[in-house]
């Protein structure tokens, strides 16, 4: 995961173990699911197919929360390339 600073919206780009690069907001989207009892976090890619972050990059990414409104709700999230997304509703 890297924020791309140099765009007229500042933006995260995920790369895979395959190398393949996807910006969220414009190349993918993130959403957490539950898994088993657990929140997991995933990113929409190429043909309709999920990825899971790893742990370490939830991590890093829950450094950079920050507080969005969405159509969902308000809570803790992320904006990328000018899009907010909800990763922890507020109750």
């Amino acid at each position: 995961m890297e924020l791309d600073r140099d765009r007229a919206r500042p933006a995260i780009e995920f790369t895979t173990q395959t190398k393949d690069v996807s910006v969220l907001g414009l190349d993918c989207d993130i959403w957490v699911s539950p898994f088993e009892n657990e929140e997991r976090p995933y990113i929409s890619m190429r043909y309709g197919m999920k990825a899971l972050l790893s742990r370490n990059v939830f991590y890093a990414l829950a450094e950079s929360l920050v507080q969005v409104e969405t159509e969902k709700g308000t809570g803790m999230g992320i904006i990328s390339a000018g899009k907010s997304y909800l990763l922890m509703q507020d109750e």
